[in-house]
């Protein structure tokens, strides 16, 4: 089967390798339709960057050369271990199953495993639904309050994604901040209701009047950083309010030798809460399969896999407008071309698909 593989920084193909096979009762296998491409994630994997990675996490995601990229794909189910019980083949489904032609899940890391996808919901809007995930675990990390104020940093599909989110879990006022203008249209066209381009000189004037001149309650920081300091931390700490909270959507690598624990973030008594991934149990198979179990009893609310079934429901009802926020689409066949582009950052790219599989 075809299969895309990073065989050195810079270096990205499509390959042959075998098909996969069903090993554990528990898993199904998918036959690939669409997939879409992470761009913060996986470009960090394209340039070799991810080896920045804690040592922890590395043990997790052991980064050596090639890398089998993969976020969101969706395809059809086409076989099914005798343990599951709530998809058959011929269902339609998304999952963070790799960029090859066939795929097994649930995977090894143990991410939001599969989700059936209701007919109203088209392949292509329902590659959305794990970045979504990840949004969406934000959310209730914050634990926002009715009618709070809400700022999102960062225009890419995380930060739209986030402060659509908001607006839906009941912000009075859901105001993101970006730096490109074409982003920002495309999530004006989503439903995002206030956008401030952070390149005018008074970008943090506009946020103190739109937030009634106290800031935000709720700050969702969404630009993060892998190799370099970009001060969104110590941003995201200016615009909020006395008492608010930042949460940290971003993956922050590089040191942020900007933001001073003396500075805002003292003196404004600023709750700092992270949000990793998708939720409780991601990344860490054993905890999931507990997590599991525990649910059953009615002890957990939410998982990974939960908040991935949310987020399509939420697509299917309408209320999540993601049609908006799909900007590109290439044949999988020029995967070198499209990461090349994406590297260069010369276009607005958010949610962009390989398909033809």
């Amino acid at each position: 089967m075809k299969q895309i593989a990073i065989l050195k920084p810079y270096d990205i193909q499509v390959i042959d390798r075998p098909e996969p096979k069903i090993t554990k009762p528990t898993e199904i296998k998918i036959k690939t339709k669409i997939v879409g491409i992470s761009i913060g994630t996986e470009l960090h994997d394209y340039r070799g960057s991810m080896e920045k990675v804690p040592e922890e996490f590395k043990k997790i995601h052991p980064y050596t050369f090639p890398q089998f990229p993969g976020y969101e794909n969706v395809g059809e189910v086409v076989e099914v271990g005798t343990a599951v019980k709530d998809v058959n083949a011929g269902d339609r489904v998304v999952s963070c199953g790799p960029h090859a032609e066939y795929v097994v899940v649930p995977r090894q890391e143990a991410l939001p495993e599969y989700s059936k996808i209701p007919d109203s919901v088209s392949d292509e809007e329902a590659t959305c639904a794990v970045l979504g995930t990840t949004c969406l675990y934000g959310i209730h990390r914050a634990q926002l309050g009715y009618r709070d104020t809400v700022v999102t940093t960062g225009d890419g599909m995380v930060g739209i994604l986030a402060a659509l989110h908001a607006k839906i879990a009941g912000a009075k006022k859901s105001i993101l901040v970006g730096k490109h203008p074409g982003k920002l249209e495309r999530a004006r066209q989503a439903g995002v209701e206030t956008t401030i381009n952070r390149n005018d000189r008074d970008w943090y004037e506009q946020v103190m009047k739109a937030t009634g001149g106290y800031g935000a309650d709720v700050v969702l920081e969404s630009v993060g950083s892998i190799l370099e300091t970009t001060g969104s931390i110590a941003e995201a700490c200016k615009i909020c309010r006395h008492s608010g909270k930042v949460v940290l959507l971003g993956y922050h690598l590089a040191p942020q030798t900007d933001w001073i624990l003396g500075g805002d973030f003292y003196f404004k008594e600023i709750t700092m809460i992270n949000s990793r991934a998708t939720g409780h149990g991601s990344h860490h198979p054993h905890l999931m399969e507990c997590f599991r179990k525990c649910q059953e009893y009615n002890y957990i609310r939410w998982t990974s896999t939960d908040h991935q079934r949310e987020v399509v429901d939420l697509v299917a009802s309408g209320r999540l407008k993601v049609k908006p926020l799909i900007t590109h689409s290439f044949p999988y066949t020029d995967v070198a071309k499209v990461f090349k582009m994406l590297d260069q950052k010369k276009e607005d790219c958010i949610q962009v698909l390989l398909t033809g599989w």
